[in-house]
């Protein structure tokens, strides 16, 4: 439903700061291990992103609003919290809130490095059933993927190009000389369109992309034509030949292929997966493609490393973290008792 798009784009600020103002951090253990657990309010997507942290690693993780059940329009409290991270954790043991102020900047400021805001996501033109060397010497496409590019980005000048590159040449045009280029909901994004790359350079710099659009105008695209282990996801775009939607505008029929591990994205695909090429259509399709790659940091450690994931960032101070948060807790438990022995002298 392109309707869930939106709405996960256009919550407001004050919306979910009247649900969610912070991050809840919590310490308990797994496995007879100390373990950190840090949840915040997603802006952009409209749910509840969160982290495990351990000594052998961490886990990223989503709470949908459904998960956390708040009834006669209560506001999200630590217990709402706990009981639906025990739901989803059965074996996390004992979760304690932690209030160190120093742990809590820690955990925002690591939070605020892990928003990627730029993206380059790879257009490839294919015609018929094509092998990945024929793939990549197609050219112009037609008339109708030209439209789509159009539509999808404004073309650019690459060489002294000031904004984001997304691996593109800015200075010698050895990478090709125009791109495809968008400001959307704060995120730069850059359109790697393969036809615009130089012939040498085009495999490399598409299958370096994590995401990558499928513009296939006829025949059936086979994922496994195109190899990159960095490649997670192809979002496949077909032209409904001689057919308009209710504005007279053409048709596109999508489809999604995934690497194995990759978690289901939103929005979701409505069945049949027919859009009109629409402005509300395009804020449905960025939307996917941001998703896909956010969705492909939980299961890939190369496509973490590139995108300067948690697993990256808090690899060095993971342990000094987990032990500050126990001594901040174990402080905090001492300091409580001996207030209570003082009231009772």
């Amino acid at each position: 439903r392109i309707g869930e798009a939106t709405n996960m784009l256009q919550k407001s600020e004050e919306e979910l700061k009247n649900l969610f103002h912070e991050h809840f951090n919590f310490i308990g253990s797994r496995d007879a291990s100390q373990i950190i657990i840090s949840v915040k309010a997603s802006l952009e997507e409209g749910g509840f992103r969160g982290i495990l942290l351990a000594k052998t690693g961490d886990k990223t993780f989503w709470i949908t609003p459904s998960e956390i059940e708040l009834k006669n329009g209560k506001k999200l409290s630590e217990k709402h919290l706990i009981k639906a991270l025990q739901t989803k954790y059965p074996s996390v043991l004992s979760l304690t809130r932690i209030k160190a102020y120093h742990l809590s900047k820690s955990l925002v400021e690591i939070d605020q490095i892990l928003k990627v805001q730029r993206y380059k996501f790879g257009v490839v033109y294919t015609n018929g059933n094509q092998t990945e060397e024929t793939i990549f010497k197609e050219n112009e496409g037609t008339p109708e993927f030209k439209e789509f590019l159009h539509w999808l980005g404004d073309e650019i000048l690459l060489k002294g190009w000031r904004g984001y590159r997304g691996d593109l040449d800015v200075k010698n045009d050895s990478t090709g000389t125009h791109s495809f280029h968008r400001i959307w909901n704060n995120l730069e994004i850059m359109f790697l369109n393969a036809a615009f790359i130089s012939l040498e350079r085009r495999k490399a710099l598409v299958g370096n992309t994590i995401v990558t659009i499928i513009f296939q105008d006829e025949g059936v695209f086979d994922p496994s034509s195109i190899t990159s282990q960095v490649l997670h996801s192809f979002v496949v775009i077909q032209p409904i030949k001689d057919s308009k939607g209710p504005n007279g505008l053409p048709l596109y029929r999508i489809g999604i292929s995934s690497k194995k591990g990759v978690p289901r994205f939103r929005p979701s695909l409505p069945m049949p997966a027919v859009f009109e090429r629409t402005d509300t259509f395009r804020e449905f399709l960025l939307t996917k493609l941001v998703n896909a790659e956010r969705a492909a940091y939980h299961c890939s450690s190369k496509v973490r490393r590139q995108a300067r994931s948690l697993v990256e960032i808090v690899q060095a101070t993971r342990i000094g973290q987990i032990e500050f948060a126990i001594k901040s807790v174990t402080e905090q438990k001492s300091k409580n008792t001996k207030n209570k022995s003082k009231s009772r002298g």
